[in-house]
């Protein structure tokens, strides 16, 4: 979940993968400790409830996630709370008739562009002024002119981001790579510029980065004008053949002759049909920690392998007992005979 690497890793990052993961199970284990124990209480500490549901859904997309193993209770219907694009009210079309293009800009609800640090804010503004041909529309929570004397950008509380993002004016985003938001810029075939701020967000923008549809600027980088100026410039160069892999990709996702709507309400009605699907319950999910790592062949190979090697060293030491009684006798054998010859000699 955490991983800030995508399928195809070196050693350097595959060991950091191992690393962050093992990292992240321990800082679960921590903070969600108090919330665990109410769960347990309620419904029990194993989850039956969950476990024997009769389909699992996740707003992911197989045509542009990772490719990995699955399970068939695990149904994709990513994109699902993408809504049909709506017309844009006069206010916004007059807003992206000022420029030739325009960007969006929006953080999600959980990092508020409002609560940036100052150096921040001012950093993002001074690397869009560099670029007077392109509108920036930045979400920004609260009623504060942040943007004054600055004639390219356009803060709101609220943006009609799918609606904006479905305009032709608008050629690409900048988002902090939350799902739906990818999802929606997929679904419209607009390029990315990604700022994964936390959780999830490094892997999709991984994610985006291996579909060629994005680009990632590391939030480090946002206190520094230049960088930000640099990183929007390639950006926009790079946006134009970017786009031709966005617009294949919402062509192959709008082409998909499975509808997620529809999906849904069918899974979900078959499941109600046949009261849960018990065959489709994966076994490992009850085996013990001791089964499941094979801790107990592993302890079985251990135990030949020590019988084995016993035997062996039995047979050895037989076989070193025997050679050195049989080299006792022979030199006995050898000095009784020496005794004679000499007596006769004599």
């Amino acid at each position: 979940m955490y991983s800030y690497s995508s399928d195809n890793m070196n050693i350097y990052e595959r060991m950091w993968n191992l690393i962050n993961s093992r990292i992240a199970e321990m800082y679960h284990e921590s903070i969600y400790v108090r919330e665990q124990q109410v769960f347990n209480q309620l419904y029990g500490k194993d989850f039956e409830k969950i476990a024997n549901s009769a389909f699992l859904f996740v707003n992911t997309n197989p045509l542009y996630d990772f490719p990995r193993p699955t399970l068939p209770k695990i149904i994709p219907v990513g994109g699902i709370n993408v809504k049909k694009p709506k017309p844009l009210s006069k206010e916004w079309l007059s807003i992206l008739e000022q420029r030739l293009y325009a960007i969006t800009v929006a953080f999600g609800s959980a990092a508020k562009s409002s609560a940036m640090p100052k150096q921040m804010k001012q950093a993002l503004l001074k690397a869009f002024a560099q670029f007077p041909n392109v509108t920036f529309v930045w979400r920004y929570e609260k009623a504060e002119n942040i943007a004054k004397g600055y004639s390219n950008v356009v803060v709101a509380d609220w943006i009609p981001q799918n609606d904006l993002l479905n305009d032709d004016r608008v050629i690409g985003a900048v988002t902090h790579c939350g799902i739906n938001t990818i999802h929606e810029g997929v679904q419209a075939g607009k390029p990315l510029i990604l700022v994964p701020l936390f959780a999830e967000q490094s892997r999709n923008a991984k994610m985006v980065e291996r579909a060629k549809i994005g680009i990632i600027l590391e939030k480090s980088d946002l206190y520094y004008e230049t960088k930000i100026a640099a990183f929007v410039k390639v950006c926009i160069s790079t946006f134009f053949s970017m786009r031709e892999n966005a617009k294949q990709l919402s062509l192959m996702v709008q082409s998909n002759p499975e509808d997620v709507h529809q999906k849904v309400v069918q899974y979900v009605e078959f499941a109600a049909k046949f009261n849960g699907l018990p065959l489709l319950d994966n076994s490992g999910r009850k085996q013990s920690v001791f089964v499941y790592y094979f801790l107990d062949i592993a302890l079985l190979f251990v135990m030949i392998y020590i019988v084995l090697l016993a035997f062996i060293l039995y047979l050895c030491k037989g076989c070193i007992v025997s050679l050195l009684g049989l080299e006792i006798r022979c030199r006995r054998f050898h000095k009784k005979h020496l005794v004679k010859i000499n007596k006769k000699q004599e």
